[in-house]
């Protein structure tokens, strides 16, 4: 899939208490975080054909995984506490999540004669879209 040459038009906020900001990274793919859940097995020694799953009760909340060209002035810290997160999508919806960033990589190609990071932040809680 080939990489836009400009900005998406997502915007990512912080409460900056623990990051730099997050507003001046120009965002060129993005992956929302989405959730899923763990199975449980419910087989027994009376099950005879197949095995038997259930849904665990808990959710796990997916990264948001961001594609940015790379800014050496502004990078993200990791491992810094949760924050609170904004995703300002094209659309004006904003997802709103506590989380932490997870990684920081330098990409291995450039875009528009930029050196591009991905940036992976861990969805901490509930995303609330607004």
């Amino acid at each position: 899939m080939a990489l836009p040459e400009t900005s998406l038009g997502y915007v990512l906020t912080a409460d900056d208490s623990n990051s730099t900001p997050a507003g001046n990274w120009e965002i060129v793919d993005v992956t929302p975080p989405g959730s899923e859940v763990d199975d449980i097995d419910t087989s027994h020694q009376g099950t005879t054909t197949v095995r038997t799953h259930k849904a665990a009760p808990l959710k796990e909340n997916d990264e948001l995984v961001l594609e940015c060209h790379e800014d050496p002035t502004n990078y993200p810290v990791v491992g810094a506490a949760n924050e609170e997160w904004g995703l300002t999508c094209p659309d004006a919806s904003v997802q709103t999540f506590d989380g932490y960033v997870k990684a920081h990589k330098a990409a291995s190609h450039t875009l528009a004669n930029k050196t591009m990071m991905t940036i992976t932040i861990k969805v901490a809680g509930p995303v609330v879209i607004t």
